[in-house]
């Protein structure tokens, strides 16, 4: 799931909070009342212009945490280009491991 915004707000943090609350909105809303074993890793992007952020959400409590590689700080910011190959490594990880 991609929450995207225009790269006017990349520099706000508020650009970055309102991307992440709407992430949560819709995540809560289509996957927060799975049934247990229904339940299997949702991983989400907000990008603002050229950067991004990663998040994986937490069913029990209905929200979005930053979420990193393995080996890698959770909660960076990724430029789409500078950084394309951890970005490719990000999303091979991400279709393994959903």
């Amino acid at each position: 799931v991609v929450q995207c915004k225009r790269q006017s707000l990349q520099a706000r943090p508020s650009g970055w909070e309102e991307g992440v609350n709407q992430l949560t909105q819709y995540l809560s809303d289509t996957h927060g009342k799975r049934p247990i074993w229904l339940r299997r890793p949702v991983y989400s992007f907000v990008a603002i212009g050229k950067l991004m952020r990663v998040f994986k959400y937490d069913d029990e409590n209905e929200c979005v945490l930053n979420w990193g590689l393995p080996g890698y700080p959770s909660g960076n910011i990724y430029h789409l280009v500078d950084d394309d190959v951890l970005f490719q490594q990000i999303l091979d990880y991400i279709r393994a491991n959903h």
